[in-house]
Parts: structure tokens; sequence; C-alpha cells
């Protein structure tokens, strides 16, 4: 796209228009829609797709369409192009990929403060391996390069302080993952729901390191931080529509905390569902980690972004300010 348009896109993506209500209604807005990474079944993003199953949307008048895409990064990349109003994607993904002119986005409202993963040792490498600092001179595996288990892998041996050269890092995707660990042909692998409680319960693996535990993430990332969460150009600050997209996604995630399974899966596409007895381990996974009210404040952004830089280059061309307040939308919720 010709950087002329992108700046036209941006100051005119979230601009009201009529919806079809009566003449003078000033609560109609423009309908937006929503990149949400995947995969279709990341239980992440859940609130973005019970909020418009439940008709939590309509509620706040506002119309929502939702984008599947395959990964974090498909998601931010959608911002960053101007391709969609806003994105549900990881904050890794979001700074290094949804920038619009160098400006990084702004966070809109947080999802969850870690990804709900494990590392897992085979049962038969547990004597050996009881830590991150023990996965020195060995191979782990990962689900694929680029992937939340790639970063949560590299945040545990920065913590552990064990370089990324003294290990060898192989992907093998979600399944074949699974079966690698089973197998013991790998000596640790960082993976999420169903498979984690599987394998553990099966007696095939042992979660060394589990960031769904109450408090792990904190322990294992230096504090409190963000992962998925709704992005927003910097141009879209004071778009009318993201106070009810917000209250939203709010009533969503309080949604989530008591739920069941059998209720949240209604009325959610079965390819969101997944396979049976999927949804509840993923749910349950997650119940440390959904941001209850979505609020992300200025310290947990600030130790994110520190993470993130262990992890990842930054690319030159995104300009992050120096207060990472800065980085969080801080309209009108109520």
């Amino acid at each position: 796209m010709l950087p002329w348009l992108l700046l036209l896109h941006a100051a005119t993506a979230f601009a009201p228009v009529d919806l079809g209500h009566a003449s003078g209604d000033a609560t109609a807005t423009r309908p937006l829609t929503v990149s949400v990474a995947g995969p279709i079944t990341s239980a992440e993003y859940l609130p973005i797709r019970v909020a418009k199953a439940a008709g939590y949307f309509a509620d706040e008048r506002v119309t929502v369409s939702i984008r599947d895409t395959r990964s974090p990064a498909d998601a931010a990349q959608d911002l960053g192009t101007g391709t969609v109003s806003l994105a549900a994607t990881s904050l890794d993904a979001a700074i290094r990929m949804g920038a619009t002119a160098g400006k990084p986005p702004l966070l809109v409202i947080g999802l969850t403060a870690a990804p709900p993963v494990a590392l897992l040792v085979p049962t038969s490498m547990k004597a050996a391996v009881r830590g991150p600092a023990d996965l020195a001179g060995r191979q782990v595996g990962i689900p694929a390069p680029g992937s939340p288990e790639h970063a949560v892998l590299l945040s545990l041996l920065r913590a552990a302080d064990v370089p990324v050269a003294r290990l060898r890092i192989e992907s093998y995707g979600d399944q074949g993952l699974a079966a690698a660990i089973a197998r013991g042909s790998v000596a640790a692998g960082v993976l999420g729901e169903p498979w984690t409680t599987r394998l553990v319960e099966s007696g095939s693996a042992v979660a060394i390191v589990d960031l769904a535990k109450p408090g792990a993430a904190e322990k294992w990332l230096g504090g409190p931080t963000v992962h998925a969460a709704v992005f927003a150009p910097a141009a879209a600050a004071g778009a009318p529509e993201l106070g009810p997209f917000v209250r939203a996604v709010t009533r969503a995630l309080a949604h989530l905390e008591t739920a069941s399974a059998a209720d949240v899966a209604r009325g959610l596409p079965l390819a969101v569902v997944g396979p049976p007895g999927d949804l509840p381990l993923r749910l349950q996974a997650l119940q440390a980690l959904y941001l209850r009210d979505g609020r992300v404040d200025p310290a947990r952004m600030a130790n994110s972004l520190a993470r993130l830089r262990e992890r990842w280059p930054v690319p030159v061309k995104v300009e992050l300010p120096r207060r990472p307040g800065h980085l969080l939308w801080r309209g009108d919720r109520e």
C-alpha cells in the first residue's frame, strides 16, 4: 500500500458512520474488523469470540467481524498494513509487526498475562533435567519458530543464564512435539493444552515449569506481564468504537471466569471448540492467566517490554516511547 493511502486509512479507519439507525443517532459507529491470532482453537482469544457469540457486542451497539489468522504474526501484520481495525494478538507480535508508519499500536485491552504453556520433560529424563538450567547441551522441542512456546523457552533460558547457542532447538508442530516427548526423543519441550495435561496424566512427562499454575508466570517472567491483548493503531486512540468494544470484551472475560466449558462452547463454531474434551483443558489452563478486567498498568507493560527485548530484536523503524504507559489506550471504559 502506498504511504499516502496508509495515512488516509489511519485517519479514517474509525470514523463514525451511519449503521442504519435513525438520523442524528450519536451512538451509530463504524463496524470493526478484528484480526484474531491463530490457531483457531486458542483459548487466549476466546473473550473476543465469546463477546460476539453471546451478543455482548450487539448489546453495546458495536458491529464486530472476526478475521481468523494462522498465527500472532499474521494478525499483527494485518493491523500494520491497515487491513483491519483491530488485532487480537501477542504483545511481541504487535510491537514487532503491527506498527504503522513507525508508530507501535496501542494496547486497548489485555486478555492474558502469559501463554498457557509448560516446559515438559519425558519421565525418563526427569532425574537429569530438573529445571531450565539443565537444558544446556540438550535437544529441546517447540511447536514452531516465533511461537509463544518459543518465546517462553527463550525467557526461561535467559532467567537460567543459559545461552541459546548451548542447546539445540527443534520445531515439531504441536502433535509432533507431544509424540516426541512421549517417546523420549527430546530432552524437553514447551507445549500447551490439551497435550500438557494428557502427557502428564499418562505418566509420559513431568512439567518442570507450568505457567498455568498460580504465580508461576510472575516467578519465571520476572514479574507481571501481558501476553495476548487487543491492539489498535496509534492514530485510532480517540475512536468512539473502542469504549463499547472494551466493555463487551470485559464482560466476556468475567463470563469466562465462572462459565463451564459447555456454556462457553454454546454458540461458538465447531472449529473454535475443537475436538471433544479439549476445550475444558484449555480453559482450565487459563484460569490463572486471564486478566480479569483487561486492565494493564504501566509496570506490567514495562516488564513485558523488557522480556520482549530479551527475546527478539525490535525493528529499528518502530519508535517505542520512553514511557511504557504511552502504549496503553486511556479511553473511557464506563
